[in-house]
């Protein structure tokens, strides 16, 4: 007998999909790029547990992998495994909205949008590299197993991530600034329904239950743990997701950015980072920084344009001898949408050790390595301009 998990997701924000083949209208999402995003929440959700019951990162990281592997499969070789859950894409589904066209500028309509996507997804006058895409009706994604494959705690560990995905996760490039955004609209299991949020108070209850852990370590990676926190921001009302990343863009570049006027004369940022700048352009007259920029906690690279330009990464090498080039953003946007169809911004901070070595290269006319030690209420501070309200607290 077979046993079936069937989720109704609605696409509630353009959906970016780059690659060796990007996506368009009227195409039909890859089942891998879902189950991908599932990976990500499911080992995100079972860190807590696996850390308090080891006791050490080490052995809650081998139990992770061999659980991860046992359920979804592995790569051939000597562990290779067949995944016990079979993915698909209802039929005939397809990606038949767009936000926006490939090679479309929005720098002057939505500059804030443009923020967020970056120089590797919006290329000055040659616009964006991709289609946005949604989709006029949820995509149905169908988990199918085989029964008494799974074991309770699998398949209840199944169902958790399948919801955290639909309530706070994206797919695609740029998922952690909320395109891609998958809203959850409706589960079952072997058809009958499961309780989904539909309202902020249920979506409040529904984070409350989620585990935590008791260690007073950070996650070795994006995963939750006591310091995880969400919040849905005060942007203004409106019905076209675009419109609202672009006032979640905007709301960024005023926290982060300086005071001074751009090329156009405009002043876009409100200047809070003084001291970052003070301390970066003593590099630039080759003189030693003393304080690591503390806007580098929003994700690495960063590059930073004064007299020259400036980039900011990790430093160290990784095991296999490659130089560490990023570090994503700890904060995660999500744009949701409830089955009524009131529409929000999440952010979702799931704090993490932040650098291998703890340490950043920023690189100008000289190149200097210097201590990072993360200070989390440099997030908080943006929340709070954006008139967040907590949901975890």
């Amino acid at each position: 007998m077979i046993q079936t998990l069937v989720a109704e997701l609605q696409v509630s924000a353009p959906l970016i999909m780059s690659g060796h083949t990007s996506l368009e209208k009227g195409d039909s999402l890859r089942p891998s790029a879902i189950k991908g995003a599932l990976r990500f929440w499911w080992r995100a959700l079972q860190w807590p547990q696996l850390r308090d019951i080891h006791g050490n990162d080490k052995d809650a990281l081998k139990a992770l992998h061999q659980a991860e592997a046992e359920l979804f499969g592995a790569a051939a070789g000597e562990s290779g495994k067949q995944s016990k859950v079979l993915l698909r894409i209802g039929a005939g589904q397809r990606l038949d909205m767009q936000a926006f066209a490939k090679g479309q500028d929005l720098s002057k309509s939505s500059p804030g949008a443009v923020y967020l996507m970056g120089q590797g997804q919006h290329q000055g006058n040659n616009g964006t590299q991709c289609a946005g895409l949604q989709s006029s009706a949820p995509l149905t994604v169908h988990l199918n197993w085989r029964t008494n494959t799974l074991e309770e705690g699998e398949r209840d560990g199944l169902i958790q991530a399948v919801m955290a995905l639909g309530l706070l996760g994206s797919v695609g490039a740029r998922a952690r600034k909320g395109f891609g955004s998958l809203s959850l609209q409706t589960l079952t299991l072997n058809k009958q329904p499961l309780p989904v949020p539909t309202n902020q108070a249920e979506l409040r209850h529904w984070l409350a239950d989620l585990p935590r852990g008791n260690t007073d370590q950070l996650p070795p990676f994006t995963a939750f743990g006591p310091a995880s926190r969400c919040w849905v921001l005060g942007l203004k009302p409106t019905r076209e997701p675009l419109v609202l990343l672009n006032e979640y863009g905007l709301q960024m570049i005023r926290y982060r950015q300086t005071n001074k006027p751009d090329k156009q004369g405009k002043v876009r940022g409100l200047g809070l980072f003084k001291d970052d700048i003070l301390q970066l352009s003593k590099l630039l007259e080759n003189h030693r920084i003393e304080r690591a920029p503390q806007r580098a906690i929003f994700g690495l690279p960063s590059h930073i344009r004064l007299q020259k330009n400036l980039e900011i990464k990790p430093a160290g090498k990784s095991s296999d001898g490659k130089a560490y080039e990023r570090r994503a953003s700890p904060l995660l946007a999500h744009l949701h949408r409830f089955p009524s169809g009131e529409q929000i911004m999440l952010t979702i901070m799931l704090p993490a050790k932040f650098l291998p070595k703890d340490q950043l290269i920023i690189t100008a006319s000289r190149e200097q390595e210097i201590s990072f030690s993360p200070d989390w209420s440099v997030i908080e501070g943006f929340i709070k301009q954006c008139g967040g309200e907590e949901l975890t607290r």
